[in-house]
């Protein structure tokens, strides 16, 4: 059994949490005051922009690992609900396509999205969004590959000018529809 990978993972996790104790640049670690004077909540919504070579190594390592190589042009900071700190790093692929890695600050990888063309999606997820919303302008599609499986998120429009965001799982057997703090749960949808 290999133990060098989880001692590494170790080893970067408290690194970086040696970080929160010695006096490193603020803009590493977004605090409560930051949330209130952006005019949020203390958790959850604030996001601070970084350059994202000042993320702490152990995010940088792994947002790296999750896409292979790609140079990162932005990152973002953020509380999340919990309390814990989520780095969102953001590049290009050579292809053009936008990728986000949401990492928590040990290194551990939330959610890997990469922008989609429609044209690529499976044929039973765009006949069940054409079923659920008809008349969906779409604005944006992610396929996000998150602790629980991947899923395809489109982003837009609905036929009263609506944002909406439809979620659907790889398999096209489950749906989620998001207006605003709604969300509605479709499973499952069987093409025929």
């Amino acid at each position: 059994m290999n133990r060098r990978r989880p001692i590494a993972k170790v080893l970067l996790c408290l690194l970086t949490l040696l970080g929160t104790v010695l006096p490193l640049p603020s803009v590493l670690a977004p605090s409560a005051a930051f949330a209130q004077a952006e005019g949020g909540p203390v958790f959850g919504v604030a996001e601070q922009s970084i350059d994202p070579t000042e993320a702490p190594v152990a995010v940088q390592h792994a947002a790296t690992t999750a896409v292979g190589n790609i140079e990162f042009k932005e990152a973002l900071v953020e509380i999340a609900a919990d309390g814990a700190t989520i780095y969102q790093m953001i590049g290009e692929t050579s292809a053009g396509r936008l990728v986000e890695v949401d990492v928590t600050r040990c290194g551990q990888v939330l959610e890997f999205e990469e922008e989609w063309i429609l044209a690529e999606l499976p044929t039973q997820i765009t006949a069940a969004l054409d079923v659920w919303l008809p008349g969906f302008e779409v604005s944006r599609v992610d396929r996000s590959s998150r602790p629980d499986g991947m899923v395809y998120q489109f982003d837009g429009t609905d036929a009263k000018g609506r944002a909406i965001a439809f979620i659907s799982s790889a398999s096209g057997e489950q749906f989620t529809v998001e207006r605003g703090p709604t969300k509605e749960l479709f499973l499952p949808y069987i093409q025929r």
